[in-house]
């Protein structure tokens, strides 16, 4: 594994009336930004920054190493969601939303509602729905018939 940066998120700014160093980070979803100007110089508002940047690091959590998972996909199956709308009259629904990108690009969806088939009989009814969609565009097209 590399050794960390001495200038890890600390970037230099030279921009209109500010001339200076730059750092941001981000911890636990909340970002950390500094700014040190050049006053008196380039060197001490370096300094000051790197200072700033390991005592405000200290006192925060570790940076995570892995991504968030993807929020809508409550199913565990890829393409599948659990969705919850209220209707015109203002009572909560539930369906479960299946979705897919055909071979020209555009996105299609399915919805089963929870109300009508209950809660296994939507989701699977959603999984099915999307299985067929993307065997479909697995299917070789038929060649034009010459007449």
């Amino acid at each position: 594994m590399p050794a960390k940066s001495r200038m890890r998120n600390v970037q230099r700014v030279d921009r209109h009336h500010f001339h200076g160093w730059h750092v941001c980070f981000k911890r636990a979803g909340d970002r950390h930004e500094g700014s040190f100007r050049d006053d008196p110089d380039r060197k001490s508002s370096l300094a000051a920054a790197l200072r700033w940047r390991d005592e405000t690091a200290e006192t925060l959590p570790p940076p995570r190493k892995f991504k968030r998972r993807y929020v809508l996909n409550n199913t565990g199956v890829i393409g599948v969601h659990l969705a919850r709308t209220r209707t015109r009259k203002g009572t909560p629904a539930r369906y479960y939303c299946a979705t897919w990108i055909d071979d020209r690009g555009s996105s299609h969806k399915r919805s089963f509602s929870v109300a009508k088939y209950g809660e296994l009989k939507a989701r699977s009814l959603a999984v099915r729905a999307r299985k067929e969609a993307l065997a479909g565009l697995l299917r070789p097209s038929r060649p034009p018939s010459a007449a």
